[in-house]
């Protein structure tokens, strides 16, 4: 079976190096391979790609920003990046990898090959993963989506409050965790706290209960998102 890639990137030897790299695999077929990423976005939006391959930092919109703003459909994505701090915000975006730049084709081949297994054997899992690097760790630490109950702001640190009890510290802003989450599954109730919705069992006026009898409060600020997000006309006493 043969699969369509699309490439974004703004330097253009990274470019020729993808498509050199993409045109030595037999079952990759070269869609586009563009340095702007605004007509990446409109080449998306009409061009059938199985694999896409973004780089996070480019002028005029971000990796980060356009896969949010695009509609995914069935697509697979492979980011790239000098940067090895993006690779969180990439797998809570659900990613399918991230490739450390500079990378040999050895390298490239693991993350297509990834790709294509998961292609032809559309594996669409219910179960959801995030990966988070714990402060003083430079390992990654794996939770599945229903394991995180919510985030909690404590100083320049966030706390992942999670089933296991294992509880890391991540060191991040509230403003940029949200920014890598993905917004169908967690919603910020409060400055300090941001919930996970499946974990949520009752809503009162000024607090959220999730499971285990744990409270999260809701400020004014975010009530309405809050009602707007779950979808409740209004929240009671």
């Amino acid at each position: 079976m043969n699969y369509t890639v699309g490439i974004i990137d703004d330097e253009k030897a990274s470019v020729d190096l993808l498509k050199a790299y993409t045109e030595k695999i037999p079952s990759l077929k070269l869609g586009f391979a563009l340095e702007d990423p605004l007509e990446g976005i409109n080449r998306l939006m009409t061009a059938n790609i199985d694999i896409l391959i973004i780089d996070v930092n480019m002028p005029q919109i971000n990796g980060i920003d356009l896969i949010n703003s695009m509609n995914r459909k069935n697509m697979l994505i492979i980011m790239i990046s000098a940067y090895s701090e993006y690779a969180v915000e990439g797998f809570n975006l659900e990613v399918q990898d991230f490739i450390l730049k500079p990378f040999d084709f050895k390298r490239f081949l693991l993350a297509i090959n990834k790709c294509m297994n998961h292609l032809e054997n559309n594996s669409d899992s219910d179960e959801k993963f995030y990966y988070v690097k714990s402060s003083g760790k430079s390992n990654f630490e794996k939770f599945k989506l229903n394991d995180i109950l919510y985030f909690e702001s404590v100083k320049n640190y966030i706390k992942i409050k999670t089933r296991c009890n294992t509880d890391p510290m991540i060191y991040s802003s509230m403003d940029n965790l949200l920014k890598s989450l993905n917004q169908q599954y967690f919603l910020r109730t409060h400055r300090s706290f941001i919930v996970n919705k499946n974990s949520i069992r009752s809503i009162r006026h000024s607090e959220v209960l999730l499971e285990d009898g744990i409270s999260v409060p809701i400020s004014n600020t975010y009530r309405e998102e809050l009602a707007t997000s779950l979808s409740i006309r209004y929240l009671g006493e």
